[in-house]
């Protein structure tokens, strides 16, 4: 079975109020669509940075987002998930506001999920 990181902006497009950009508002209809319909096709997981991003904001919709992340197994983001990550940065044309965006990709690349 394959494997997929489940980061921030998934569950945000899962659990937030309908946005009237039309192009925000697909991709939320298109993400409650595969969360409803395809994601036990794979092995969900996600981190602990993860839970903290998705707990911020509107307290009832963080814990719909909370709730969504719940049964899925955390990655650790350890040392050398951080050293990837900053050599993301550093190294290639990811702006430095992309810091944590380097984060998730450099977690999910250590732990060998797609």
């Amino acid at each position: 079975m394959n494997s997929v990181f489940v980061e921030t902006s998934i569950v945000s497009y899962l659990r937030h109020r309908q946005s009237q950009n039309i192009v925000t508002a697909a991709r939320q209809i298109q993400t409650r669509r595969w969360w409803d319909e395809d994601k036990r096709k794979y092995s969900l997981f996600a981190s602990a940075l993860v839970v903290e991003e998705a707990s911020r904001g509107d307290e009832v919709l963080a814990a719909e987002r909370l709730l969504a992340l719940a049964d899925l197994p955390l990655l650790a983001v350890n040392k050398e998930v951080e050293m990837i990550g900053n050599a993301l940065v550093e190294r290639t044309a990811l702006p430095e506001k992309a810091r944590v965006d380097a984060l998730h990709i450099s977690t999910a690349a250590f732990h060998g999920v797609d």
